[in-house]
């Protein structure tokens, strides 16, 4: 109830300008921020609306781009024009920077570039979904608050500067002030090159301690790559002078980038030079950047398959009309013939055989274009083979005037082929397969393109296979990556295989790929049969209805197979669960002298220091005392020494034997 008045307070200090010129719309959503308990003013056209911004001051601006006389494209820019005017008196002020969420009802491609380019925080299309627009609105609050904390951030280290001096002149005061710093803060000794002091936040932000970091000096915090930069920025610094660098990765203990802006200071105590550093950790905000950019690269490219998908579903509607004409006359000339007699005549025969024929080839073409572009995503039982000769249908005419043949190898004698999913957007993963093949073998004058499927016990199996150039072994791992293709620029988004993977999965599917550079590629997808599917589908069921906390404890999870550390990591972070993972019993026993685990899973065999090991180590230092600890192990109980089974049986609350499915290792989970 407490956290319900906190929230509602937050929000009432939160301003917001709605302008539109729909009056029903800018009032129904004025009526549903209130309802949150936003303050909320609306303007009915550009012209009022700036008048209300720059009056009211408001945190967000939810602003119309069709309206008439001023529209909101010009208005977003008289609002920026606005802020850059008053920026340096904002700052000193404290004042956040109006953050604009634009509405349109046709968001052309060039629209949304030209307002995210103007500086928008982001867009909604009509009709507006409240609640969409208000996840988007507090998305808008969280940046000014992180904005807000940087500024805030930047006085309080400015503050700190002027009074270096008189708060160097006693070691104590420094460092009560420095270790209750949020920031981290270093102090090298110039003239010895090493760090004289750390403070307790550079120590959690790098993972070292206090006398580590005095044994350490320039060459241990920053990456290779950027050494030499930062050693000549700094050394340029004169006494009493700052300066400021942004954005440098960090090097962590264990390995791990940390991205900080770094406010530095030369001073002088007692004759001898120093260099106070003052990190602020920029890595969250560094990667909701990077994700902000890769989101707006896949709206561009989305938008480009949108655009595409409706010319086709266009092109597929045209086609229909003249050709349900050409249909109807070729009904009618076969009538007007057998009224005249000459039905039988062979040659007349040939030529209405062969309309029919091209008719009827038309019509799968444009019903394959019709399936193709027109789906949702729900799921329903399709049959592989079926959608396989839909697919090729629809290209078939189109690669064989390249000289690329299909070779179906259809599994006909099993009792089914059946799968659970959605025709549509399995037909993307096939169009996929086969114009990455074209492309692959665009140098031979003849190639072919195999598909098979085969049914094998409750599996169903597709492989595509080509005979071109193949893909080289260093780039193979990366080509489910987004954005990542080995096609020149222009002709490859880097999107496709990606979205292959991501439908396969949403199916429970499995993708394999084998190339060998000039032999020719294989793609091999395994999915599970229909009947299959529909356990799967309840088994999920099962495991999302299992009750999510959030911050449910600390676990180590510890095993030198990479697959089963990330499987497991998933499989607890879904339920609350905060993970830590080693790779062996060295590492996990380096861990949990640092901190204490509620649970450990642990393998049983690893190389260096194995599960066994590991637990009986850490129980003689009574590192083990609330910890619960469950061994994982491919080998049953009872194939261990009579020693090692009595001391897996005192030390593990539960011995969880391999391979185990998600359902049962969450029963596992609750028996602990």
């Amino acid at each position: 109830m407490n956290a319900n008045n906190e929230d509602n307070k937050s929000n009432k200090e939160n301003k917001l300008v709605i302008i539109d010129d729909e009056k029903l719309l800018r009032e129904r959503l004025k009526q549903l921020f209130e309802l949150e308990d936003y303050t909320v003013f609306i303007a009915e056209d550009g012209p009022s609306g700036l008048a209300c911004v720059e009056k009211e001051k408001p945190a967000v601006v939810v602003l119309d781009v069709k309206m008439p006389g001023m529209d909101g494209v010009e208005v977003l820019k008289k609002i920026k024009e606005m802020e850059k005017e008053k920026d340096i008196k904002k700052k000193e002020q404290g004042q956040k920077n109006i953050e604009v969420i634009m509405v349109t009802g046709h968001a052309s491609m060039d629209t949304v570039v030209e307002i995210l380019r103007l500086g928008a925080f982001d867009y909604i299309q009509k009709p507006v979904a409240f609640d969409e627009l208000e996840i988007i609105v507090k998305r808008a609050l969280e940046k000014q608050r992180l904005e807000n904390e940087l500024i805030e951030s930047h006085i309080a280290q400015r503050e700190l500067q002027i009074k270096h001096d008189s708060i160097l002149e006693s070691e104590n005061r420094y460092k009560t002030l420095f270790d209750n710093f949020t920031d981290g803060v270093l102090i090298l000794d110039i003239d010895e090159k090493r760090y004289s002091y750390a403070n307790s936040a550079i120590c959690e932000m790098l993972g070292y301690n206090i006398s580590e970091f005095k044994s350490m000096n320039i060459n241990n915090i920053y990456i290779e790559s950027e050494r030499e930069r930062i050693t000549k920025e700094l050394s340029l610094l004169e006494d009493d002078h700052k300066k400021i660098v942004e954005d440098i990765p960090c090097l962590k203990k264990d390995s791990t980038i940390m991205y900080a802006n770094i406010n530095s200071k030369k001073i002088k105590l007692n004759d001898k030079s120093f260099q106070i550093n003052i990190f602020r950790d920029i890595t969250l905000r560094k990667q909701m950047q990077e994700e902000k950019d890769d989101m707006q690269k896949q709206l561009m490219i989305t938008s480009r398959l949108a655009s595409l998908g409706e010319m086709a579903s266009g092109i597929a509607h045209e086609i229909n009309n003249p050709l349900y004409i050409i249909s109807l006359n070729i009904e009618n000339l076969e009538g007007e013939l057998l009224k005249h007699k000459l039905d039988q005549d062979q040659s007349i025969k040939n030529v209405v055989n062969a309309m029919t024929t091209s008719v009827t080839r038309i019509t799968k073409i444009v019903n394959g274009l019709r399936s193709y572009t027109h789906f949702d995503e729900s799921a329903d039982k399709i049959n592989l083979n079926d959608l396989i000769d839909a697919s090729v249908s629809i290209v078939k005419s189109m690669y064989e005037k390249d000289c690329v043949h299909f070779d179906l190898q259809l599994d006909q004698t099993s009792t089914s082929t059946d799968l659970y999913g959605n025709w549509g957007l399995l037909q993307q993963v096939l169009l996929n397969f086969f114009s990455n093949a074209k492309y692959a073998m665009k140098h031979l004058a003849e190639s072919k393109i195999t598909i098979t499927t085969k049914v094998l016990s409750d599996l169903v199996v597709l492989t595509v296979t080509d005979i071109g150039s193949g893909i080289p072994e260093d780039k193979l791992y990366k080509i489910f990556d987004p954005f990542f293709t080995t096609k020149p620029m222009g002709e490859g988004t880097g999107i496709g295989l990606n979205l292959v993977h991501s439908i396969i999965n949403r199916m429970h599917g499995h993708i394999k790929v084998d190339s060998k550079v000039g032999s020719g590629t294989q793609f091999t997808v395994t999915f599970p049969s229909y009947k299959k599917s529909i356990l799967l589908e309840d088994e999920n069921k099962t495991i999302q209805n299992i009750k999510l906390q959030e911050d449910k404890g600390q676990v180590l999870i510890v095993d030198d197979e990479k697959d089963i550390r990330d499987l497991i990591s998933i499989l607890l972070k879904r339920v609350g669960y905060n993970i830590e993972v080693a790779e062996n019993g060295m590492q996990a026993l380096t861990k949990i002298k640092q901190k204490s685990f509620d649970i450990i899973i642990t393998d049983i065999s690893m190389p260096v220091m194995g599960g066994l090991e590991f637990i009986t180590e850490a129980s003689s230092m009574k590192l083990l005392e609330k910890t619960r600890v469950a061994f994982i192990t491919g080998i049953a109980l009872e194939s261990y020494p009579e020693e090692q089974r009595k001391k897996i049986e005192t030390f593990a609350k539960i011995l969880i034997q391999k391979p185990f499915s998600n359902k049962l290792f969450y029963k596992y989970l609750e028996s602990m």
